[in-house]
C-alpha cells in the first residue's frame, strides 16, 4: 500500500510538472502583462479599498473595481499616452535638426571653445577636436535614434491588433485580480508547505518592495525630472520636454541619477558661453532636486523593503538588463525574497539538526521519567496514563 502511494505521488508530480511547463508556454506571450497587472494591483489596492468602503458603493466589489480602473486610466495612462506622443514628436524634431546640419553654427562654436579649453592644459596641448568629426558623430547618433523611432512607429502601426489585445487582456487581469487579491493571498497561504508566518513574511516583503520601487523610484524620478524640466525652461533650453524625459529616465538610477544629464549639459553651456543657463540648471539640481531626493526618498521607501544598497543597485541594473523597465521592479523583488530566504533559514532552519537532537534527548528523558513515575504511582496507589492508552473501567 505504501509503495502504491509513493508511485502515485511520483506520477502526480510528474503530471504536475508537465502541466506547469505547458501552462508557462501557453502564457508566455502574456507573462509581462501578468507581471505588470500584479504590480498595478498592488499599487491600486488602497484606492480599491477606499472606494469599497464608501457608503454609496455599498460593498459591491464590481463597482469599486470599475471605478478604480477608470481612475487609473484617467490619472495615469491617458496623460502618459499624450505626453509620449508629444515626446516622440519633439525628439524627432531635435534629431532631425542635428542630422540636417541646422546646428552647424552651434557645433562650430562648441568645437572652438572645447579646443581653447583643452589648450589651457599643457599636457593636452597636442589634442585637438575636429568640427567635422564632432558633427559626424552627432549625425550618426541622430540617424540611429531616428531609425529607432521610425521602427517603433512602424511596429506600432503594424501590430495595432496586438496592442489592442494587450490592453484588453490587461484590463481583464486588473478586473479579475483587484477584487480577488486578498483571496488569492489566502489561497497561496493554504497551498504553502511553510508555516503561515513565514509565508506571510514572503508576501509582505514582496509587496513592500513593489510599493517602494514604484513610489521611491518611479514617482521620485517623475517628480525630479518634472522639476528639472521647469529649470530647463527657465534656462532657455530648446526641446525642454525631451530633456525632462531624459532626466526622468536617468532619475530611476540610484546615486548618480539626473547628474548624468545635468553635469554634461552645464559643461556644454559654459563652453558655449551660456553661463546664466548653466547656473540655472546647476542650481535647480543641487539646491532643489538633490536635497529633496535625500529628504523625501527615505520616507517613500518602506522599512520592510530595506536591504543593502549594493544589493539593491545590482538588482536594479540586472533587472533592467534582463527585463527592461519592468525589470526595475521585479529585480529588487527577487533580490529581497532571496535575502529574506537566507534570513528565514538562519532563524528557523540553520540549527534544526541540533534542535532535533535536543528534542530526541528530551523525549528519551521524558519517557524514562514517565516510566519511573508510573511505577511509583502503582506502588503508591496513584496510576498515570499515556495519551492513547486503554483505560480499564474497573480500575
Amino acid at each position: 500500500m505504501k509503495q502504491t502511494r509513493s508511485r502515485g505521488k511520483i506520477f502526480f508530480f510528474v503530471i504536475f510538472a508537465l502541466l506547469a511547463l505547458a501552462t508557462l508556454f501557453l502564457l508566455q506571450p502574456f507573462l509581462g502583462l501578468i507581471a505588470l497587472s500584479l504590480v498595478t494591483v498592488v499599487i491600486l489596492k488602497p484606492v480599491y479599498n477606499y472606494f469599497l468602503s464608501r457608503k454609496w458603493v455599498r460593498g459591491h466589489r464590481g463597482i469599486a473595481t470599475t471605478i478604480s480602473i477608470v481612475v487609473f486610466f484617467l490619472v495615469l495612462v491617458i496623460p502618459l499616452i499624450m505626453l509620449g506622443g508629444a515626446l516622440i514628436n519633439q525628439a524627432q524634431a531635435l534629431f532631425e535638426s542635428v542630422s540636417s546640419g541646422e546646428v552647424d553654427g552651434s557645433v562650430e562654436s562648441l568645437t572652438e571653445r572645447i579646443n581653447s579649453f583643452i589648450q589651457e592644459f599643457p599636457a593636452f596641448s597636442d589634442v585637438e577636436i575636429g568640427q567635422e568629426q564632432l558633427q559626424q558623430a552627432l549625425k550618426s547618433i541622430a540617424n540611429g535614434v531616428l531609425s529607432w523611432l521610425a521602427d517603433l512607429a512602424g511596429s506600432l502601426g503594424t501590430t495595432i491588433t496586438n496592442l489592442i489585445i494587450s490592453v484588453f487582456v490587461f484590463i481583464i487581469l486588473l478586473g479579475t485580480l483587484l477584487p480577488a487579491f486578498d483571496d488569492l493571498m489566502d489561497y497561496i497561504n493554504d497551498l504553502s508547505p511553510l508555516d503561515t508566518d513565514i509565508t506571510q513574511l514572503y508576501g509582505h516583503k514582496a509587496m513592500a518592495m513593489t510599493k517602494s520601487m514604484v513610489t521611491g523610484v518611479f514617482l521620485m524620478a517623475i517628480i525630479e525630472g518634472s522639476i528639472m524640466g521647469i529649470f530647463y525652461w527657465l534656462a532657455g533650453l530648446p526641446f525642454v520636454l525631451f530633456w525632462a524625459f531624459l532626466s526622468i529616465m536617468f532619475g530611476v538610477l540610484p546615486v548618480v541619477g539626473i547628474s548624468f544629464i545635468v553635469l554634461p549639459m552645464a559643461i556644454v553651456l559654459l563652453l558655449m558661453g551660456n553661463t546664466f543657463s548653466a547656473v540655472i540648471v546647476l542650481v535647480g539640481f543641487y539646491v532643489i532636486v538633490n536635497p529633496m531626493d535625500l529628504w523625501l526618498r527615505p520616507r517613500l521607501v518602506s522599512k520592510e523593503a530595506a536591504i543593502n544598497f549594493v544589493l539593491i543597485l545590482l538588482a536594479i541594473m540586472g533587472g533592467m538588463y534582463l527585463g527592461g523597465l519592468l525589470g526595475l521592479i521585479y529585480g529588487p523583488v527577487i533580490m529581497i525574497l532571496f535575502v529574506t530566504t537566507i534570513q528565514i533559514y538562519r532563524d528557523h532552519f540553520a540549527d534544526s539538526g541540533d534542535e532535533d537532537q535536543i528534542a530526541e534527548t528530551e523525549d528519551e528523558s521524558g519517557a524514562e521519567s514517565t516510566g519511573e513515575m508510573t511505577a511509583a504511582g502503582v506502588g503508591g496507589g496513584e496510576q498515570k496514563y499515556e495519551p492513547g492508552d486503554a483505560v480499564d473501567p474497573a480500575a
